[in-house]
């Protein structure tokens, strides 16, 4: 592995405002002796409990409209945290960021859904490729992460989405506010899909600014968008609970990602998207026509796909073992920033 730096350039238009005076001045609270990493872990449990929560919460008030705020913003507040909490510590490291940006994959489809609970709006097909479309927006920035070595967020982010979806959250805490979500103003169509289409473009956005950026289509982009896209178009044919092709896709885009992850540190050619994914939807179909468990198949290669990634993130951690502290060093003992 080359020696570390982080290399990314980030042009989103609010990060500067929200640097100066919200996320530096509340940093100021945080004791520099712990690490970065405990700052994105603290984040994580945040987001997770709220999921976990949320999934088994089935009638919604008002009062949860802006706990998922809170939630989400206590995310987005912490996520920033630990990369300050680095900068200033001199702790910048590649488990850091590789346990920062990974975890934002699976942090952005809570987000996701907690927006589509909030809305009141069905965890059906629209869902689903919304939860698709993230999932090839974040996994096209690490593709070109891979191969430019270089890591790009444009102007219109995820943090600007985010801010957006805090906001909408919290206005549905107001019933009026969430009957004007759901309130039909063009061609019968409710409000909520204006966010839903703009959300929708900035994920085509970003997948063909990073295609101009490479001035390629990277091969192993197209095959994960291809196969992936036929794994879920499968599910949604065949009707199944939400949670089973959330997971199943989920998991895909996550092993995936990862492995472009591994490729940006490990100088290892483009990585591929997983193999059996082909094969899994070539077992569905036949089970559909003779009526057999199709789900058992799928949520076995749910299993094997969440298997690679532990095994995949237990090596990495492996590897950057020497970057885990459990307690900063005092500033003038810190090592060098890289």
């Amino acid at each position: 592995m080359n020696e570390y730096h982080y290399n990314c350039v980030d042009e989103s238009v609010l990060l500067p405002l929200l640097n100066k005076y919200i996320f530096t001045p509340l940093h100021k609270l945080v004791p520099l002796g712990i690490p970065a990493n405990f700052l994105t872990l603290f984040s994580i449990v945040l987001m997770w409990g709220g999921f976990i929560s949320f999934l088994n919460t089935k009638e919604l008030s008002a009062g949860h409209a802006l706990s998922a705020a809170g939630v989400v913003w206590g995310y987005v507040v912490f996520d920033h945290f630990d990369g300050i909490q680095a900068k200033v510590t001199s702790t910048s490291s590649p488990l850091g960021e590789i346990l920062d940006h990974y975890s934002d994959v699976f942090n952005g489809l809570i987000v996701i859904y907690l927006s589509f609970r909030i809305l009141e709006i069905e965890l059906g097909a629209l869902f689903l490729v919304i939860i698709w479309l993230n999932c090839l927006a974040f996994a096209v920035t690490y593709v070109e992460q891979q191969i430019r070595k270089q890591l790009y967020f444009g102007p219109i982010g995820s943090l600007e989405g985010v801010i957006l979806v805090i906001a909408v959250m919290l206005s549905c805490a107001n019933p009026s506010g969430l009957q004007f979500w759901q309130t039909p103003i063009l061609l019968g169509q409710p409000a909520y899909l204006l966010i839903i289409g703009g959300f929708s473009a900035s994920c085509f956005f970003t997948v063909f600014g990073s295609f101009q950026r490479l001035e390629a289509l990277p091969r192993n982009f197209i095959e994960f968008t291809l196969t992936g896209s036929l794994l879920l178009g499968v599910c949604l044919y065949l009707r199944l609970h939400w949670a089973i092709p959330f997971l199943v896709v989920s998991f895909y885009a996550g092993d995936f990602i990862l492995k472009s992850m591994q490729g940006v540190f490990f100088d290892r050619i483009q990585p591929l998207p997983d193999r059996f994914a082909g094969l899994v939807v070539l077992a569905v179909l036949p089970c559909e026509f003779f009526e057999l468990d199709y789900e058992v198949v799928l949520l076995a290669y749910g299993i094997y796909l969440l298997l690679q990634i532990v095994s995949r993130g237990t090596h990495i951690l492996t590897r950057f073992k020497e970057y885990w502290v459990w307690w900063n060093p005092p500033p003038d003992c810190a090592p060098p920033k890289t």
